[in-house]
């Protein structure tokens, strides 16, 4: 029964903004959460908001309308997977008290990855590849997609690095190595840097829970594939800068 339990205090913070989980309102149903979250057979299968968020609409063959004033928590929510910005301090949703480390969460997410390796690459570089006809009815669903095998090595490339990240918060970021990574990318063009950072948004876009890893993993492997999406789009700015230069300097010069 707690799975749709679960389901409904998801779609309603998402959809409407509603806060099921307020122990000060509903102490009672707080706590009988909180004692099915404490089962090993419960944890095993509870996802999170986000993941049903995405489920739903589909199973509903229709759209949800949102409430107004439901902005704020679904923001919030879609912080990682979806946003674009990497300032944001990490939030994780109630109910994940039995893994709230976050170093374990980082090793379980780098682990995921490193487990499905190639898939992982292999699912990621559809964003570069050919979309699926007809489309499937849920937004994020393409089980007809085709993907690009070319973006395969620069996608690997940043994966690893993803995963590094996750295992080593290197003081400063990003490190020298990613920042050497990005640019020998951009040795194909700025066309191909962009052509990752979308992989890497589809791939942090769709990480579900629980199929994928519980979620405090996905919310860390959500942000770092954020974090090092914004450095790769920072060497596309800083190239395109460079050119206006070169360009305006060159005009100068031919005037002159």
């Amino acid at each position: 029964f707690v799975p749709f339990i679960e389901r409904q205090i998801a779609s309603l913070a998402y959809f409407k903004g509603f806060d099921a989980r307020n122990a000060k309102v509903r102490p009672r149903l707080v706590a009988w959460l909180e004692a099915m979250e404490s089962r090993p057979s419960y944890q095993a299968t509870k996802s999170d908001a986000y993941t049903h968020s995405r489920a739903l609409p589909p199973q509903l063959s229709a759209g949800c309308s949102f409430e107004v004033g439901c902005e704020e928590l679904r923001d919030t929510i879609d912080m990682f997977p979806v946003a674009s910005d990497e300032s944001a301090t990490l939030w994780r949703e109630e109910g994940w008290k039995w893994c709230s480390d976050n170093k374990k969460a980082r090793r379980e997410a780098a682990e995921r990855l490193i487990h499905g390796r190639d898939r992982v690459v292999s699912f990621a570089s559809r964003a570069a590849g050919t979309p699926g006809l007809p489309a499937a009815s849920a937004s994020l669903a393409d089980p007809r997609a085709v993907g690009n095998t070319s973006a395969h090595p620069a996608v690997d490339l940043i994966l690893r690095h993803v995963v590094q990240s996750l295992l080593v918060q290197q003081e400063p970021f990003p490190s020298s190595d990613l920042v050497d990574a990005a640019k020998a990318i951009s040795g194909g063009g700025s066309e191909t840097v962009l052509a990752v950072v979308d992989c890497l948004d589809y791939l942090r876009a769709r990480i579900g829970v629980p199929r994928d890893m519980s979620h405090p993993a996905a919310q860390q492997a959500r942000r770092e594939l954020q974090v090092v999406a914004s450095v790769l789009r920072d060497v596309v700015n800083k190239s395109s800068s460079k050119a206006d230069i070169r360009g305006e300097t060159a005009g100068v010069t031919s005037v002159m």
